[in-house]
């Protein structure tokens, strides 16, 4: 056992101390009741940043043969570095992470650790390439060197990240925002700009049929598969039940029991439906609505505690049309969808949620405001990344068209 722990290390000595370490770090947070680690925003985070970079730089140009260094760079720490990250991403992509809570992985004094040795390791074997420059390390450089970038300033400028919620009213001119994680507090943060809401837009999947028990309002179709989409002339089948759609509205008003096509805010999608029992061939007809804000579900009873329903049809994509008013009077229109957002006075405009309860009629847009001012740093490290991709990418069928083997 003396000489397991002798130097230089391999894999297996990597893994156990590196995981003692994550492991013991997680025990001493987790019986003291720390608190998670956060990033100072600026200018201590560029500080600190700088700092760490001209520590590197000294130890890569001071120590470069020191066997701490070499230890440091050695491929059994390189993978044993990466596979804890892995395991930390399995984690991550199994228990999403709350910003606001206790404990979070992403500030957890383990991942912390795990994150700063990452980026003392990178650090020093992108220097260690770089001194002396050599024309055939540029790919590893870019490659590299662009990661570090990348990771460094995603760390580094957390905290100057700013993310608000921002609910704007058709028609009116929105100037507050809210903390995104102070859902308690609703706190108003008056924001550089302000959001006119001109129009909302949701474009839905067509509704489908389905079966619930009239007691206990529980969906009982036994074949979720089985679901009727509704349409002009549609035909399924539900528990055993014959279902034939004779009319199907898209907009309507229920009117003296029958709905009629009409086309405003608070209509509803509308079939008239015969279903017929396929063991007895008993039959039942009538209007079934999906209801809206205005207007109440019909259902259709069938009989045995079953009623057949229209459900709310899903949003498939809704979008904002928007007016942005900066401080100095310039003004833009835009569009924003989820995943498409916008961007004005340095904000990243994000399409968050709507007005749930009245649906495509809602008056209500809610988005996500987000300042990065680190952000175009990571786009200058993708850039750096990708070009050392493309160099190493060409460089190998360059000396594979010359016929180059390793020896």
């Amino acid at each position: 056992m003396k000489n397991f722990w002798k130097f230089p290390w391999s894999y297996s000595q990597v893994f156990l101390f590196v995981g003692s370490v994550l492991f013991g770090l997680l025990v001493i947070q987790l019986t003291t009741e720390s608190p998670n680690i956060h990033v100072s925003a600026w200018p201590w985070n560029f500080t600190l940043l700088t700092a760490s970079i001209c520590t590197l730089f000294l130890a890569s140009v001071l120590f470069r043969n020191h066997f701490l260094t070499r230890f440091l760079t050695s491929p059994p720490m390189v993978i044993g570095i990466l596979s804890y990250l892995c395991l930390f991403a399995v984690v991550l992509g199994i228990s999403p992470q709350a910003e606001t809570a206790s404990f979070n992985v992403l500030g957890s004094w383990p991942f912390s650790f795990l994150i700063a040795l990452f980026l003392a390791v990178l650090g020093l074997a992108t220097l260690k390439r770089m001194i002396p420059f050599k024309r055939r390390n540029v790919g590893f450089l870019l490659y590299h060197g662009g990661l570090f970038v990348i990771v460094s300033v995603m760390v580094f400028s957390s905290g100057d990240i700013e993310r608000f919620r921002m609910p704007a009213v058709i028609g009116e001119k929105a100037v507050q925002a809210f903390d995104y994680n102070d859902d308690e507090q609703k706190r108003p943060i008056e924001m550089p700009f302000s959001i006119k809401l001109k129009k909302f837009v949701m474009e839905e999947y067509p509704p489908t049929l389905t079966l619930i028990d009239h007691s206990t309002g529980i969906n009982v179709t036994k074949n979720r598969n089985e679901l009727v989409e509704v349409k002009e002339d549609a035909r399924g089948k539900l528990n055993g039940w014959q279902i034939t759609i004779h009319k199907f509205l898209p907009s309507a008003f229920l009117i003296e029991g029958e709905f009629r096509s009409f086309n405003s805010e608070g209509s509803t999608a509308a079939v008239y439906i015969k279903a017929t029992n396929i063991k007895t061939g008993s039959t039942k007809e009538g209007w079934v609505g999906a209801g809206s804000h205005i207007q109440k579900p019909i259902m259709l009873s069938l009989g045995d505690n079953e009623l057949l329903v229209m459900a709310q049809p899903e949003s498939k994509l809704f979008r904002s049309e928007l007016v942005l008013s900066g401080q100095n009077g310039d003004e833009k229109e835009a569009i924003v969808e989820v995943n498409r957002p916008t961007t004005y006075a340095g904000w990243k405009i994000y399409q968050a949620s709507f007005d749930q309860s009245r649906g495509k009629w809602s008056k209500l847009s809610v988005f996500d405001v987000v300042r990065d001012p680190w952000f175009p740093a990571i786009q200058v490290g993708a850039v750096l990344f990708l070009l050392g991709m493309v160099h190493m990418f060409w460089t190998g069928i360059v000396l594979m068209s010359k016929g180059y083997t390793k020896e």
